[in-house]
């Protein structure tokens, strides 16, 4: 409400509103000027807690490691389960040729010498009819046990066929590959098995071919044998009649 005076002033009045008293107001006001912004609040996470929680991550890194691990070493088991022959303790053919195939190229870009060696035991109808399958698995044993026993670790042993083997030999020329399939038959044809009637001696034949990556892997298994079976072949031809 405003009014003025006899000298010009004006003079203005607070208008209270009905119902509304002066202790009121003079609170309120007093309120508001008292209002502060509001303050942050923080939360103090003890040192304790701390490595209370550290540990407990560093429990699980080593829970989940020992999972990765577990399976690992799972995969590496079935790996080597589809990889090895199903009855005797060398690679299967499949897993071979796949190797060779592998060697076979690092050979040619490296220009280093790879060989194979080709192996038939002889006469494994003549053992099976005669003496029982059960003499022939030991006849394959006994040629799968020369083999592992007498190759190198960056060699490779496989079993082709029924009663073929290949040895694959890295940093080996074919001269240096007939002397070990020399050996290797030699060794075999110093072993034998014992059946229902008598002892049996075993033999094999091989051939060996090779090269530096040239060609493939295909045709190199098929030259070694090709030479096996003429070795074979010059065997049955000097047996007498």
């Amino acid at each position: 409400m405003m009014a003025t005076n006899g000298a010009g002033d004006v003079l203005v009045s607070a208008i209270v509103p009905p119902n509304i008293t002066g202790a009121f107001c003079t609170r309120k006001s007093a309120d508001y000027r008292d209002e502060r912004p509001p303050r942050k609040t923080t939360f103090a996470v003890s040192q304790t807690d701390h490595q209370q929680q550290i540990r407990a991550l560093e429990e699980e890194i080593a829970r989940l490691q020992q999972e990765l691990g577990a399976r690992d070493a799972e995969i590496a088991k079935l790996k080597t389960m589809v990889d090895q022959d199903m009855f005797l303790p060398l690679l299967n053919r499949r897993a071979f040729e796949r190797e060779f195939a592998r060697i076979w190229s690092a050979a040619k870009r490296y220009k280093f010498p790879v060989a194979l060696i080709y192996m038939d035991l002889n006469n494994m109808k003549q053992i099976n009819d005669r003496f029982g399958h059960e003499a022939g698995d030991r006849a394959l044993r006994s040629v799968a046990k020369v083999l592992r026993e007498n190759c190198r670790d960056s060699d490779l042993a496989g079993r082709l066929g029924g009663d073929e083997f290949g040895l694959l030999m890295m940093q080996s020329d074919i001269k240096a590959a007939r002397q070990k399939a020399s050996e290797l038959a030699r060794l075999v044809a110093s072993t034998s098995i014992e059946t229902p009637k008598r002892a049996l001696a075993l033999s094999v034949s091989y051939g060996v071919a090779g090269g530096s990556g040239d060609g493939s892997v295909s045709a190199i298994i098929s030259i070694a044998d090709r030479r096996m079976y003429e070795m074979k072949n010059s065997a049955r031809r000097a047996e007498p009649d």
